[in-house]
């Protein structure tokens, strides 16, 4: 399995996880976790922020959320990523 493979997985893992975590079906402590585990697999904070801020802009990510909604939702992320 190549590493670009293994990357563009861990990438796509995460925003699914990220999504889960705004949808409340994932708690905060395991979303980190597996944040952690992605950053393992070669995705780096920069593009976590990225994929954060495009669910945040678009109303296709968590459609039912207000653009301000998943700005305070995800600042717990964000505060943890910057740490």
């Amino acid at each position: 399995m190549s590493s670009e493979f293994t990357k563009r997985w861990a990438l796509k893992w995460a925003e699914g996880v990220l999504l889960g975590f705004g949808r409340n079906r994932i708690e905060l402590n395991r979303t980190l976790r597996m944040l952690r585990k992605a950053k393992e697999l070669g995705v780096k904070d920069d593009e976590l922020l990225s994929i954060i801020e495009i669910i945040e802009s678009s109303p296709v990510y968590l459609p039912s959320m207000t653009q301000e909604e998943k700005k305070l939702k995800f600042k717990q992320i964000r505060d943890a990523l910057k740490r």
